[in-house]
């Protein structure tokens, strides 16, 4: 009941997978809301992007399977570190990471970006 109830509120079930995939799906979907839900977003620190990487990695989750949130919390987790920095070219803030990836401000959280001004 209480699975089913779960199901219907946030997602759309997804007959097109086997049972086993989908539970993995709601279990990665589930972690994630307790996650959000019980760590205060002090402890959590402040994510560089305008979506967190939990929302991130829900959406990407929700969207597409548990093998690809599991890729997405790989790409956040191993980008969202710090030793980044923000650069102005020809007035357009970018955020480079530690990997050399550069991402555009309209990725950027807002936060970020007043907290380097």
């Amino acid at each position: 009941m209480a699975l089913e109830l779960f199901q219907t509120q946030l997602f759309t079930l997804d007959l097109s997978y086997s049972k086993e995939v989908r539970l993995m799906k709601y279990i990665v979907l589930f972690l994630i809301k307790i996650y959000q839900i019980f760590i205060p977003k002090r402890f959590r620190g402040t994510c560089l992007f305008k979506e967190s990487c939990s929302n991130y990695v829900f959406r990407m989750t929700k969207e597409k399977g548990y093998k690809e949130g599991i890729k997405a919390i790989k790409y956040r987790i191993s980008n969202c570190r710090s030793n980044y920095y923000l650069t102005d070219n020809n007035g357009k803030i970018l955020l480079i990471t530690a990997k050399n990836i550069v991402f555009e401000e309209r990725f950027i959280n807002k936060q970020i970006l007043i907290e380097n001004k």
